[in-house]
């Protein structure tokens, strides 16, 4: 029965994940793996360049990558994420994040611009993985 519930976890994750290619709302699976994270109003998931993320029911266990766009320079972003981390209960300790078995670490990006009238946008990277 746990390997079964654990197969269905990940398979929601990995669906949930890989099987759209554009930018969406953070919901379902993925809230779960991620509900601990923060992220910065208006970013959206996606699944380019990523990892399915997947937890292990009971175990704490959960290991990925996410990929999130939205409004906002590298900058403000960088300063969100350093200052909101701790709220969710991450500490930042040799260079990585940390909470319980859970590691973290994250990059922004800036997102090349389609037109002048364009609004300054960034990519948020976040790695996750677990100590063992």
């Amino acid at each position: 029965m746990r390997y079964l519930r654990l197969t269905l976890i990940f398979a929601s994750l990995f669906v949930t994940l890989a099987a759209c290619h554009g930018p969406q709302a953070l919901s379902g699976a993925a809230s779960i793996a991620l509900g601990d994270v923060p992220t910065p109003a208006g970013f959206s998931l996606s699944t380019q360049h990523a990892k399915p993320l997947f937890i292990v029911a009971g175990s704490g266990y959960r290991s990925g990558e996410a990929n999130f766009w939205g409004p906002g320079s590298t900058d403000s972003i960088t300063i969100y994420m350093t200052q909101a981390l701790p709220d969710f209960g991450w500490q930042f300790t040799n260079d990585v994040w940390v909470k319980g078995p859970s590691r973290l670490s994250f990059s922004v990006t800036p997102v090349i611009k389609s037109s002048y009238n364009d609004s300054e946008r960034a990519a948020l990277f976040i790695k996750l993985w677990s100590a063992r």
